[in-house]
C-alpha cells in the first residue's frame, strides 16, 4: 500500500471539494459528486472481506486453545479488560471533547427536516440479539457482535472435537484467512482513488466546516 498515494488522494478529495463548495462552479461540483462511485466501490470492498477476515482469524485464535475451559477463562479476562479499558476511554474522550468544542465552537448546519428518533433497544434486547438465530443473516446484515459470538461457540465446540478433526478445521481456516489478507493487500493498494472519492463529494456539500469540525477532534484525539 502507498502511504504516500494515499495521502496525495485525501488532499486532492479535499481540493476539490472545498473548490467546489467555495466557487459553487457547476463544473466542480458535479465532478465531485462524480467522483463518489469510487468510495463507494472502496468502502464496499472493505465491508467484503472484513467479516470473513474477523470470523476466521477468531476461528483460528480460539479453537487453537483446545480446551474450553482455557477458551472462557480467556473470554472473561479479555471482557474484563475491554470494559476496564473502554468505559475510561470513553469518558476521557467526552471530557476533552466537551472542552474542545467550548474552546474552539464549530458551527453545524441542522437539517431542515429532523427524523423521528429510533427508540434505544433495552438490556433485554441487547443480551437477546447477541445469539444469532441465523449467522448467515447476521453477516449478511453486518451484526458483527453476534456473529463473533457465534464464532466463539463453534471454535469453542472445535477445540472439544478429536485433534484430528480440530487440526483440518483450523487448517483450513488459516487457509481462508491467508487467502482474504492478500485480498485487502489488493484492495487498499485502490486505496487513493478511494479516498479521493471519499473526501471530494463530502467536502463539497459540507463546505470548511466540516474541516473545522475536524480539525478539533483530530487535535482532541492527539492530545
Amino acid at each position: 500500500m502507498n502511504q504516500r498515494a494515499t495521502a496525495l488522494g485525501l488532499i486532492l478529495g479535499l481540493a476539490l471539494g472545498l473548490l467546489a463548495s467555495a466557487t459553487d462552479i457547476d463544473l466542480l461540483d458535479r465532478l465531485a459528486a462524480g467522483v463518489a462511485p469510487l468510495g463507494t466501490l472502496f468502502i464496499n470492498a472493505i465491508r467484503m472481506v472484513v467479516i470473513p477476515l474477523v470470523v476466521t482469524t477468531i476461528f483460528v485464535g480460539v479453537a487453537r486453545l483446545g480446551n474450553p475451559r482455557t477458551v472462557g477463562k480467556l473470554g472473561g479476562s479479555a471482557l474484563g479488560f475491554f470494559w476496564g479499558t473502554t468505559v475510561p476511554a470513553i469518558v476521557i474522550g467526552m471530557g476533552f471533547m466537551t472542552l474542545a468544542m467550548t474552546l474552539w465552537p464549530v458551527a453545524v448546519e441542522v437539517p431542515t427536516t429532523v427524523e423521528s428518533a429510533q427508540e434505544l433497544p433495552g438490556l433485554l434486547d441487547l443480551i437477546l440479539r447477541l445469539i444469532p438465530a441465523n449467522p448467515f443473516a447476521a453477516a449478511a446484515d453486518g451484526a458483527l457482535l453476534p456473529l463473533i459470538v457465534f464464532t466463539l461457540l463453534l471454535a469453542a465446540a472445535t477445540g472439544a472435537v478429536a485433534e484430528a478433526r480440530r487440526q483440518r478445521l483450523i487448517t483450513f481456516a488459516e487457509d481462508i484467512s491467508a487467502v482474504f489478507v492478500r485480498l485487502i493487500h489488493w484492495i487498499l493498494w485502490t486505496a487513493p482513488a478511494g479516498v479521493f472519492g471519499l473526501a471530494a463529494p463530502v467536502v463539497a456539500g459540507m463546505g470548511l466546516g466540516l474541516l473545522a469540525g475536524l480539525a478539533v477532534f483530530v487535535a482532541t484525539v492527539v492530545v
